[in-house]
């Protein structure tokens, strides 16, 4: 999945600039005088100063060290959203999923969407108060239930557990869910 923090949408900006900066000075000295030149103008001139022969191998040095270091935070980003996918990763290996099933709103009520295969479901019933409760057929331990979002790593808010039982909180303005239930290995 795609990181949309801040900090990613940063360093993309700036390494997609910084490095289009470096393809452009990879032209001759005349070339790149002209190029920026043309740039100078189209902006009234306030880039003047890039088309100084004194100026111009002290911005490739600079642009060259920036590009560096982006690369290398763009390595500790990628470190880091790597290790944290391992995290869940793992946490979601040491479980177990005992039901799964999936639901769609139908008009005022939710019924079961068959292009999802049901997993060990033998009753399901939602409440007013926007919870649903769902009973399984794996025994499990009440304390190690959990009730996640197909796809997610977070878990839904849990109200009662039993053996085979569960009860949860929907999310709010539900319309169609795919509900997996698990517990922790023994």
């Amino acid at each position: 999945m795609i990181d949309f923090s801040w900090p990613t949408i940063v360093w993309i900006a700036l390494t997609a600039l910084v490095g289009a900066f470096m393809w452009a000075a990879r032209v001759s000295p005349d070339q790149a005088k002209s190029n920026l030149a043309a740039w100078t103008s189209k902006y009234g001139g306030r880039l003047n100063f890039l088309t100084s022969p004194r100026v111009a191998p002290h911005v490739r040095l600079t642009a060259a060290i920036a590009f560096g270091c982006l690369l290398f935070i763009g390595g500790m980003l990628a470190e880091t959203k790597l290790r944290l996918l391992q995290e869940s990763s793992t946490a979601l290996t040491n479980r177990r999923t005992i039901a799964e099933i999936a639901l769609k709103l139908d008009g005022t009520k939710f019924v079961r969407d068959v292009s999802v295969p049901q997993l060990s479901v033998d009753r399901w019933e939602t409440f007013s108060d926007g919870t649903m409760r769902i009973q399984f057929a794996n025994q499990a331990q009440p304390a190690t239930i959990s009730v996640r979002i197909a796809g997610q790593t977070d878990g839904l808010t849990v109200l009662e557990r039993g053996q085979h039982t569960v009860r949860f909180k929907l999310p709010s303005g539900t319309t169609q869910i795919h509900l997996v239930i698990e517990a922790s290995q023994s």
